[in-house]
């Protein structure tokens, strides 16, 4: 089974909750490193979010295990602070955009907790790799997750397109969506709604 690296964002004082409820990864078996050195799940869980700059997740892929080596085998985690000076070598700038070294691997989660702000990153970052990322009857409830939204990205080269309606009715937020590539492909995947 082929997993993607997957990037998210999220309102500082969100980061680490989302973080830990994240399933995709298990952040107690993943590889931490935060500000360049290997870290402990305890250490991570005690982090300020509000001194969080980015947090990359990198799921097992072969790129992130050829990169990290075995103790990676259940992913990655990477956790910049806003007082880190980063070596070049790692390819986040100040501003949390990234280049990623597998584009025909790379997406975002939009999260039930994502923000305007996430959305607006996830636009532009994604436009830069040639993915025109559009949203709309974005709903949400009084807790401020989301409970509905319509996505569509289309390939600026080609044309082809991958789209998807998310909801739940019962209130409480979306699952995760995924909007990216994979293998290559436009994607945009999770729950789609009945």
């Amino acid at each position: 089974m082929t997993r993607s690296e997957t990037y998210k964002t999220s309102a500082p004082e969100d980061l680490v909750n989302n973080l830990i409820e994240n399933h995709s990864i298990d952040y107690k078996k993943a590889y931490i490193l935060i500000n360049g050195k290997e870290a402990t799940a305890e250490e991570l869980a005690k982090l300020n979010p509000k001194k969080i700059e980015t947090i990359v997740q990198l799921q097992a892929t072969p790129q992130t295990i050829t990169k990290f080596g075995a103790k990676a085998n259940n992913g990655a985690i990477i956790i910049e602070t806003k007082s880190y000076k980063r070596p070049s070598k790692i390819k986040i700038d100040n501003n949390a955009r990234f280049e990623a070294n597998d584009t025909g691997n790379t997406g975002f989660l939009i999260h039930k907790k994502s923000q305007k702000h996430d959305l607006k990153f996830y636009t532009k970052t994604l436009k830069d790799m040639g993915i025109k990322l559009t949203y709309s009857d974005l709903k949400r409830n009084a807790q401020g997750e989301i409970t509905s939204i319509k996505v569509e990205l289309v390939d600026s080269k080609t044309g082809a397109t991958s789209s998807g309606s998310y909801s739940n009715t019962n209130g409480k937020g979306i699952p995760d969506v995924y909007v990216g590539r994979k293998n290559g492909e436009l994607a945009v995947y999770g729950q789609p709604n009945n």
